[in-house]
């Protein structure tokens, strides 16, 4: 057979291998299509499982012949497939929501965000990680926010602009944190705060009226109540039907993240847990009644806020180890590029939960819990993809101590990333054999809940952190 006929016919099994192929992936549907006019690419196409409606547009690179459904996510991460050329987010109403351009798997050059009705909403640069100017427009394309980023990190003044184009605010950043002085103004243009940070630290502040007489400076930030306190919100929450999930063995993490507006309803903007379908109307309907909360006061005015709410569940009990902790962190949506201030109120979880029988003896790692955090600190591996893209975040993993003490049935309890969640699953399987747990003296399988924290200085396990999910 001649080469080239040769090279053609292998392309064309490439395309058979890979056109109207379907993948069913967590709440979308992935189809894979041949590209039009580059035979080293394919198209990856996400939809929406319930509407069916396109969400995502990927130009992919690859390096193999077959995709399929069982290696998909592995080929990614083998770096032999990846977003390569013009890729799309796009809005429930099909028009775009973010356009930006990949070369083998990692952002480069020009990117821009859009609103819903078409409008372009923010431009920047990529080059690995955001770099230099980011932009950000008012509908009508007047400036409402220029961001100065260094890889990936805010470094520099960042000015706000009100919709008449005056300046609102001037904050400094030193590698993503709030850094040295920092100006709040009245729409006349006088100051109204004067603020001095050390790395995120607030450590001193003066306030003025709008006359520019110095004044008692009240809270800048308030942070948004629930109704009847946090006793109330407990019983709010045991009014999540669980009973679908009674065949469960394992505790599993559930996450709910809400947006919370500035008269306080509640809006759903997410909810994680292993069992996501039979819960959507349950959720719809939990959120739908939700008493109105106190709103976020920032600088003496109501703001949206985000709330994450996350608790452990087995079978359908809400378990209740502990007090419930609220931290708070300025987070970033990648895809609007906006920011909101987010609470995380989070009850303990177990660490180490005996899930089949009662148990005298708990499974044992070798050499303690010490020894297991330096394992899997020493063990991970941060995916190159997931790393080049700032991807972080907290995977559970629930996994099995056998009667022999190997860990088996791994799974994830709450994803992240299928990048961060698969090398979470290859750490703990590549675990020497545990000391196993005992009841009456007999070996028994006993279930383990493990938070891994991904962080791109350091990845371990940590058992007292928050992060978005």
């Amino acid at each position: 057979m001649n080469p080239k006929h040769l090279f053609i016919f292998l392309i064309l099994i490439f395309y058979t291998q890979i056109i109207s192929s379907q993948i069913l992936t967590d709440d979308k549907l992935l189809k894979l299509e041949p590209h039009p006019t580059d035979d080293g690419k394919f198209i990856a196409k996400f939809y929406d499982k319930n509407s069916r409606k396109i969400k995502e547009h990927w130009e992919m690179w690859s390096s193999v012949d077959i995709i399929n459904a069982n290696n998909f996510n592995e080929l990614i991460q083998a770096g032999k497939i990846a977003p390569h050329g013009k890729c799309y987010i796009l809005h429930k109403n099909g028009k775009i929501m973010l356009e930006e351009n990949y070369e083998f798997g990692i952002r480069k050059g020009d990117f821009s965000g859009f609103y819903e009705t078409g409008e372009e909403r923010y431009k920047g640069i990529y080059d690995k990680a955001i770099t230099g100017k980011l932009l950000h427009l008012y509908k009508d394309g007047s400036v409402k926010k220029i961001e100065i980023f260094e890889n990936g990190f805010k470094n520099g003044k960042t000015t706000n602009y009100d919709n008449t184009g005056k300046v609102s605010s001037e904050i400094n950043y030193t590698n993503g944190a709030k850094d040295g002085q920092s100006i709040i103004f009245f729409s006349n243009g006088i100051k109204k705060r004067k603020l001095k940070y050390k790395m995120d630290n607030l450590i001193s502040e003066k306030c003025y009226d709008n006359s520019g007489n110095k004044i008692d400076c009240s809270p800048l930030l308030i942070e948004p109540t629930f109704p009847g306190g946090f006793k109330l919100l407990k019983s709010e929450i045991e009014m999540i039907n669980f009973d679908f999930n009674t065949e469960s063995k394992d505790t599993s993490i559930f996450q709910i993240e809400l947006i919370i507006d500035t008269i306080g309803n509640v809006q759903l903007y997410d909810y994680n847990f292993h069992q996501k379908d039979p819960l959507l109307n349950i959720i719809n309907d939990w959120v739908n009644n939700l008493p109105t909360l106190k709103p976020m006061i920032f600088d003496g005015l109501p703001k949206k806020s985000i709330i994450n709410i996350i608790f452990p569940i087995f079978q359908n009990k809400i378990l209740w180890l502990g007090e419930l902790t609220v931290n708070n962190k300025n987070t970033r949506d990648n895809i609007t590029q906006s920011e909101s201030e987010t609470f995380f109120w989070e009850y303990p979880y177990p660490i180490a939960s005996n899930l089949y029988i009662k148990v005298d003896k708990m499974p044992k790692y070798p050499g303690g819990e010490k020894a297991l955090i330096e394992f899997i600190s020493r063990s991970l591996k941060y995916p190159d993809f997931a790393r080049i893209n700032k991807i972080e975040g907290k995977v559970y993993v629930t996994f099995v101590v056998d009667t022999d003490g190997v860990p088996i049935n791994v799974k994830i309890a709450k994803s992240v990333h299928s990048l961060l969640d698969m090398e979470a699953i290859r750490v703990v399987k590549s675990m020497p054999k545990w000391e196993p747990g005992s009841s009456q003296g007999k070996p028994v399988c006993v279930s383990y809940t493990v938070p891994i924290n991904f962080v791109l200085r350091k990845p371990s396990l940590l058992q007292n952190t928050n992060s978005r999910f």
